[in-house]
């Protein structure tokens, strides 16, 4: 039975096991060959080859084989690891050819761009999967947390036949012989959940904006993960984001050490969030140089000198309207602010607010916003029976990535990614 190269090491001396893996690289020594393998645990092994078969075998092996190996694990005061195999049978299962970069050695010196073009190399770096293992992890327990919060998984349609939340973020898609979109996000589906009777809501899906933004911190299509809930406001919403984040990095810190280092060795949940007002913001920023005008957004300068400043991940409050979308709820002291809050964790990775719940004050923002009623006819009837007040947020996961382990690319944060130049692999 095959075992994981992780679980191999000096107390093993004596023991015979299978390993499976990839050749990472070949050395040869007079009558020695040295063969390094590594597996999908994050870990590799040396195989110490001396029988003179095998010698034969090893000289046409090279870097991308795929093999098997079964031999005794051998205790070694000379081995980096302090154990080394000594392989008693070596099967080929896959031939590879000469890869255009070696991803243990040149990545470093490889531009993106190239890297991407060949992605499933580019992953065969440790640092690079395990981006995406833990990207997974975190989703698995983010998951885990708002479960035991009452939350059910609804999944909401990704095709929708008028182009919502104003229409110049999507993409237009032909379906049969009908005009439609790819829904931005699940944002006005969330809320019709709410007039269902399911209170707790949540989506793990992908989220697909028609942006032409050319930097490291935007896709066009990025996995979001959105919760709505009802009987809540604002600072119920703010409370559960924070809360979900810190459980899902307190799980990975204390289960995935072998993981989380491979990244980042200096990997920590983050304490208690901070959180300030937009105005606050504004009053920090005009000392650092930054004049924003009142109802403006920030930008990334902004955002990046905010959290050189505050050093925490921080909620910003009270948004101005302005800079909010037509389902969020304004503050009754003051209707030139909001109950909306941006999440900074080194960069914006969520958002959210209480949304407005009341029909009539729903349809005078969407007029306000110059947005055709027409256009939100089946989503403003599900605010004409009976609907809870109720808040919620968006989270794009490979922000989230971003913020919890310092990476400072958002395509390395996921599988294939999908930007304004780039629709393949």
């Amino acid at each position: 039975m095959r075992v994981p190269i992780a679980s191999l090491g000096p107390h093993m001396d004596g023991q015979r096991v299978r390993i499976c893996g990839r050749v990472q690289r070949v050395r040869h020594k007079r009558k020695i060959a040295f063969v390094v393998v590594r597996d999908g645990s994050f870990d590799d092994v040396q195989l110490t080859i001396k029988d003179p078969e095998l010698l034969k075998l090893a000289e046409k092996l090279d870097r991308g084989y795929v093999i098997c190996a079964e031999g005794i694990v051998k205790a070694s005061k000379i081995a980096k690891k302090g154990y080394e195999m000594i392989p008693e049978k070596i099967e080929v299962l896959s031939k590879s050819e000469v890869p255009p970069f070696d991803p243990f050695v040149d990545v470093d010196h490889t531009i993106l761009a190239k890297r991407l073009d060949r992605r499933v190399l580019d992953l065969r770096n440790p640092r690079n999967r395990a981006i995406l293992v833990l990207k997974g992890l975190v989703t698995r327990y983010m998951r885990e947390y708002l479960y035991s919060q009452g939350f059910i998984e609804v999944h909401t349609p990704k095709v929708t036949i008028t182009a919502t939340e104003g229409g110049a973020e999507v993409f237009p898609v032909k379906r049969f012989d009908r005009e439609a979109y790819l829904v931005m996000s699940p944002q006005l589906y969330k809320q019709m959940v709410m007039a269902t009777g399911i209170e707790r809501f949540l989506e793990v899906g992908p989220c697909r904006r028609a942006e032409k933004h050319h930097t490291k911190k935007h896709l066009n299509e990025y996995f979001g993960l959105d919760i709505e809930m009802a009987f809540a406001t604002d600072e119920d919403a703010m409370k559960l984001l924070e809360d979900s984040i810190r459980y899902a990095a307190e799980k990975i810190f204390e289960d995935h050490e072998r993981v989380w280092r491979v990244l980042n060795e200096k990997f920590e949940p983050p304490e208690k969030f901070d959180r300030i007002t937009y105005d606050e913001a504004r009053e920090i920023l005009k000392k650092k140089g930054f004049e924003i005008p009142r109802g403006e957004d920030f930008g990334a300068d902004e955002e990046r000198a905010l959290w050189n400043e505050i050093n925490k991940p921080f909620f910003i409050t009270k948004r101005p309207r302005s800079a909010r979308p037509f389902y969020v709820m304004r503050l009754d002291e003051d209707p030139k602010y909001t109950k909306g809050f941006d999440l900074i964790y080194r960069v914006e990775l969520a958002s959210g607010a209480q949304r407005e719940h009341r029909y009539e004050k729903l349809v005078e923002n969407i007029k306000d916003k110059g947005l055709p009623l027409e256009s939100f006819r089946y989503y403003l009837e599900a605010f004409r029976y009976g609907m809870p007040p109720h808040a919620g947020r968006g989270l794009g996961l490979e922000r989230l990535m971003m913020g919890l382990f310092g990476i400072d690319e958002v395509r390395e944060c996921v599988l294939f990614p999908r930007t304004v130049d780039r629709l393949t692999p």
